[in-house]
């Protein structure tokens, strides 16, 4: 195959995965960006699996806490994934979120917002209304709302998030625990400290049933 092959950029990008599972990003990036020297190299600078690899380095960094470094690779893995699958691609919507938790990392709330919608709208149309990633969509647009201080607002994408979990995925599951959790936050922050307690004996209810 030789140093400059594709499938030696794949188990490079393997190797990279496994570091940053470990925790050890360093490690992870130096991987990255091998494999991303190769891809582009021999695949192209438009190729999903560039885009994969700079999406992959924009993670490393984001785990990292280096939001201006992330930045820039999920932009341009997302404007190489709009390019070649279209916006309303899984991909595509992985991207788009990435970037909204990187604005959100920044305190740039409104930013996030338009990225967040965006990934709400395209997981809608992929999925449909009641599927758990449109709910994760909801939840994140919620996490905005509650950055920016609007409580009512965020309270309701929490409330749709929690719906649709709770009709799809099984009872006790992590993240309907976690839509519980927000929605009781939501209320101590309103100063609702009784419906805040109802929503928290809910979590130690279903939590005792798993």
């Amino acid at each position: 195959m030789g140093k400059r092959h594709p499938e030696t950029a794949r188990m490079l990008n393997n190797i990279g995965c496994i570091y940053g599972i470990k925790g050890d990003n360093d490690k992870a990036i130096q991987y990255y960006e091998q494999a991303l020297s190769i891809r582009r190299e021999a695949l192209g600078d438009r190729h999903p699996d560039t885009a994969a690899s700079l999406h992959q380095l924009g993670t490393a960094y984001d785990d990292e806490g280096e939001y201006d470094k992330a930045l820039p690779f999920y932009e341009q893995a997302l404007s190489i994934r709009q390019e070649t699958y279209g916006e309303k691609h899984p991909d595509t919507a992985a991207s788009l979120s990435n970037i909204s938790v990187i604005h959100i990392n920044k305190g740039e709330y409104d930013k996030a917002l338009q990225y967040c919608e965006q990934v709400l709208s395209i997981q809608q149309e992929i999925f449909g209304e009641r599927h758990p990633e449109t709910a994760n969509s909801l939840n994140n647009i919620g996490v905005v709302y509650d950055n920016k201080g609007e409580y009512d607002k965020a309270l309701q994408y929490f409330e749709q998030a929690l719906s649709i979990r709770q009709e799809s995925l099984e009872e006790g599951h992590p993240s309907t625990i976690l839509a519980l959790n927000n929605i009781a936050e939501m209320y101590d922050k309103k100063g609702n400290l009784g419906k805040a307690a109802e929503y928290r004996a809910l979590v130690e209810q279903v939590t005792r049933t798993r």
